[in-house]
Formats: structure tokens, sequence, C-alpha cells
């Protein structure tokens, strides 16, 4: 059985923004690990990039 929660975020408006920017992070890194991907670059010469 799965139980699920439901929980309301009301953020301030600095907390929209940095989530907002957080976000933002997350598709740039994401967007350059596909082409990366896509480009075939082999796994250890990615892991160049992460810190």
């Amino acid at each position: 059985m799965l139980r699920t929660h439901k929980i309301a975020l009301n953020p301030t408006d600095h907390q929209r923004q940095w989530f907002a920017q957080q976000c933002g992070y997350a598709d740039v890194a994401y967007d350059f690990a596909l082409s990366a991907w896509n480009a075939g670059v082999p796994k250890s010469e990615l892991r160049k990039f992460i810190r």
C-alpha cells in the first residue's frame, strides 16, 4: 500500500525567487548532461565536470 501526503508550499517572494533560480540551475545541468550524452562523451570524461 502506498500512502501519499500533499503538502502545500506558501513561499515568500524571496523564497519564490530562490526556488526559480534553483530550477534554472537544474535545467542548465540537465541540458548539459543530455547534450554530452547525445554527443557520445564517455562517463569518465563527464565526471571531470562533477565536483
